[in-house]
């Protein structure tokens, strides 16, 4: 390919600011290169009131690069990684996953406000907050607060949370820092405390099968790529997308893997509110992190401590590399292939109402697992610890 190179965005400031890191990226190893960037408006852009759950909701935000794709109009475009479906054209595959920014999601408050606990927190207002995942993981570490829609790109929603439409939004923390936001940031969640969407943080490169693009091997990270394919692959076996929340975060330590998951069946109210299912059972000001035992598009320290007794310094490192978010060793190296290692389950005590009281479906709660073997192993991982979810759901009559 010697033209001009013709890449397609949103045209949000995210979008635009993402895929001009994707573009220098690719002039670093070839600067020869000729590179036009085209932003275009999809159907999520110019539909605010469709809903923003589910796999046809995900399409919203790339059908139109898609069709540019197929028709030659463009001849890639660049996505945030956990706003694609799962399932793609078997024409138009994802070609380079980039480097993962911070994967964690993040806390936001009024400007000129400073967080404190969330029991304070909830008597600021509703947070913003349109992810059922996001939803169902707050319920169980800060189960008084409540929440509500939010539409728009980042700038947008932080406008209406400084308006005082909300007391707080929950954004990802990788588009904060992408847009120079991150001194808004009031808390970060931990990695214990909230399993990111699969993929977040991550750009991905998206082609047609028919073309080749050498001058993308400068933006493909290959253990990005693996990482992310195993976080897909658990919501693709989970067959989620649809309604019911799911989250899944691959981290390698060298020859190994460990992939953490959250699966929540039906705990999605119609008013955007949870139902009460959560990752277990935190307190109210969410230092006990997430219990005893163990997203469509976005566009201060964590207490709680690292799932599965973790460290929580590793937990919240928001890197590639670290520490273990869950049973593995200090220095970062899951101990061996395990599913679980005893920090499976949906909680050891139900959230409740600061008061000691139990919340209104406290009992329904989602489930989360973990497990760790070999790199090269990462799809029979992915489908062994969706089967052991599934399983799970089966046991606790979910």
């Amino acid at each position: 390919m010697t033209h001009e190179i013709r890449i397609g965005s949103r045209d949000s400031e995210l979008a635009v600011t993402q895929a001009n890191i994707i573009i220098q990226s690719m002039l670093r190893a070839r600067p020869e290169l000729t590179i036009r960037l085209i932003r275009m408006k999809t159907t999520g852009d110019l539909s605010p009131e469709a809903a923003l759950e589910g796999v046809q909701a995900k399409r919203l935000f790339t059908d139109a690069l898609e069709d540019a794709l197929r028709s030659g109009e463009i001849d890639l475009c660049v996505h945030s990684l956990k706003d694609m479906a799962e399932c793609l054209p078997d024409n138009l595959p994802i070609l380079a996953f980039s480097q993962r920014e911070d994967p964690r999601d993040a806390l936001i408050v009024k400007r000129g406000c400073d967080f404190t606990d969330f029991s304070a927190l909830s008597e600021s207002g509703a947070v913003g907050c349109s992810s059922a995942r996001r939803r169902a993981q707050l319920a169980v570490l800060a189960p008084t607060l409540s929440t509500a829609p939010i539409r728009g790109n980042v700038p947008t929603r932080i406008k209406k949370l400084d308006h005082g439409d909300y007391g707080s939004i929950v954004l990802a923390a990788a588009g904060l820092k992408r847009l120079g936001l991150a001194d808004r940031i009031s808390r970060f969640f931990s990695l214990s405390e909230m399993i990111p969407a699969a993929g977040q943080g991550v750009l991905a490169v998206q082609g047609r099968d028919d073309w080749t693009y050498p001058f993308l091997d400068a933006v493909d990270d290959p253990t990005c790529r693996r990482e992310a394919m195993a976080e897909r692959a658990v919501i693709t076996a989970l067959g989620c997308g649809c309604s019911s929340p799911a989250a899944a975060f691959a981290r390698s330590f060298g020859t190994e893997m460990e992939i953490w998951a959250m699966y929540a069946p039906g705990s999605v109210c119609g008013d955007g509110s949870p139902s009460g299912r959560a990752v277990g059972g935190g307190s109210a000001d969410g230092a006990a992190g997430v219990g005893s035992h163990g997203d469509v598009a976005d566009d201060g320290g964590s207490s709680g401590r690292a799932v599965g007794g973790g460290s929580a310094d590793g937990a919240d490192d928001g890197g590639s590399s670290g520490r273990a978010v869950g049973d593995g060793a200090d220095d970062g190296s899951p101990s061996g292939r395990a599913v679980g290692d005893g920090a499976d389950g949906i909680g050891g005590r139900n959230p409740t109402d600061g008061r000691g009281r139990a919340l209104p479906g406290a009992a329904d709660m989602p489930i989360r697992s973990r497990i760790t073997g070999a790199c090269d192993d990462w799809e029979s991982l992915a489908e062994e610890l969706a089967a052991r979810l599934k399983e799970m759901a089966k046991e606790y009559d979910m």
